[in-house]
């Protein structure tokens, strides 16, 4: 028995020497490709819509609805958005929002827009 402890010891002190580790050659970098700088769309969009209900002793609903825009003429960004949230709880309502948001950017010149 004490023989069998003394080999199990060996065989733990050899298994925790270090030892060099093969691994696989670094895959070569993909080319570097030359493009023109791409220009974001000129007219975008999105809606959200979303509704929440919930029941157990008290009835409660929340919906809200929104959307935003933008447009991009010559030098300007022109972004509008717009959003509305309506909660109720047990038949009595709780809360209303309505918030619309407009905002207008223009490029001054190309050194004052990349600083």
């Amino acid at each position: 028995m004490c023989r069998t402890t003394f080999m199990m010891g060996v065989l733990a002190a050899a298994l925790m020497l270090p030892a060099p580790a093969a691994a696989q050659a670094p895959a070569p970098l993909p080319p570097v490709a030359v493009t023109k700088e791409k220009l974001p769309p000129f007219r975008e969009g999105a809606i959200y819509l979303s509704f929440i209900a919930n029941t157990g002793n008290t009835d409660s609903q929340t919906m809200g609805l929104g959307g935003d825009i933008v447009v991009r003429p010559d030098n300007w960004e022109i972004r509008n958005r717009a959003g509305f949230v309506r909660a109720e709880s047990d038949g009595e309502l709780t809360a209303e929002a309505f918030f619309p948001d407009f905002r207008a950017a223009r490029e001054l010149s190309a050194l004052v827009a990349k600083s």
